[in-house]
C-alpha cells in the first residue's frame, strides 16, 4: 500500500506518501481478536493468559488438511521426504498433515526433488 501511495504521486507529478495505515485483518484474524501488550501483561500476570489464546488449527483455518494413516505418520513424524502420489499429486502450496486430529506437520514441494514433498514445519509435541 505505500508503494502504492507513492507511484500514484509519481504518476501524478507529485510527491506523495502514506502518512498511516491500518491492518484490519491479517490471516483471518481482525482488530477484534488482537490484545494490546498491557493487556497481554495483565494476563500473563492474572494466569489467564490461555483464555486469549486461539488453537493453531485458527492459524491454518484456509490450509488444505490431509489425515494421516498410522503407516504416513511414521514416515511424516520423522521427517520424510515424500513422493508426491495419491493425495499429494495436486499440491498448490503447502499442505498441512493432522493425525488423530491434531495438526503435526506442514509440507511443501521439495525445491530441488521434482515430484517429491518435504516438511516445511513440525508441529510435534
Amino acid at each position: 500500500m505505500r508503494t502504492l501511495a507513492v507511484d500514484l504521486g509519481a504518476a501524478l507529478g507529485y510527491p506523495a506518501y502514506m502518512s498511516s495505515l491500518t491492518r484490519t485483518m491479517s490471516g483471518g484474524f481482525t482488530q477484534t481478536d488482537c490484545l494490546t501488550l498491557q493487556q497481554v501483561a495483565e494476563a500473563m500476570a492474572n494466569d489467564v493468559i490461555d483464555e486469549n489464546l486461539k488453537p493453531i488449527d485458527s492459524v491454518f483455518a484456509s490450509y488444505r488438511q490431509v489425515a494421516l494413516d498410522d503407516e504416513l505418520w511414521d514416515k511424516v513424524r520423522n521427517g520424510a521426504i515424500l513422493p508426491k502420489v495419491g493425495p499429494f499429486e495436486v499440491m498448490d502450496g503447502p499442505v498441512l498433515f493432522t493425525y488423530q486430529s491434531k495438526i503435526v506437520a506442514m509440507y511443501e514441494a521439495h525445491p530441488t526433488k521434482a515430484g517429491y514433498i518435504k516438511p516445511r514445519k513440525m508441529f510435534l509435541s
